[in-house]
């Protein structure tokens, strides 16, 4: 539930920057994976197959207490996309059951 509020606050106070992603055809969100340090992706994958709830919610707080850095890093985009996708990851592995 505290992604959820977290994912909601972040789109509502202009969560995406210009141009920023969107959702792909996979239906999961469009991070731009290389912005983020390699092996992001398949940790969050991983934790997501083992259902490893704590650890996700975990990656989701440290992304949004690191989301106003980011956007200053890379002058692009914040951490909107990749809370999506964390929240996502949060919901297939049963963490809102």
């Amino acid at each position: 539930m505290v992604a959820l509020f977290l994912l909601a606050a972040v789109s509502a106070c202009g969560g995406e920057a210009e141009g920023g992603g969107g959702v792909e055809q996979s239906g999961r969100a469009d991070v731009p994976w290389g912005s983020y340090a390699d092996g992001l992706q398949g940790r969050i994958d991983q934790l997501e197959a083992n259902g490893r709830c704590n650890a996700l919610q975990r990656e989701f707080d440290v992304a949004d207490r690191n989301n106003k850095a980011t956007l200053d890093r890379t002058g692009e985009h914040n951490n909107a996309e990749l809370l999506k996708y964390i929240d996502e990851a949060l919901g297939a592995a049963g963490c809102y059951d």
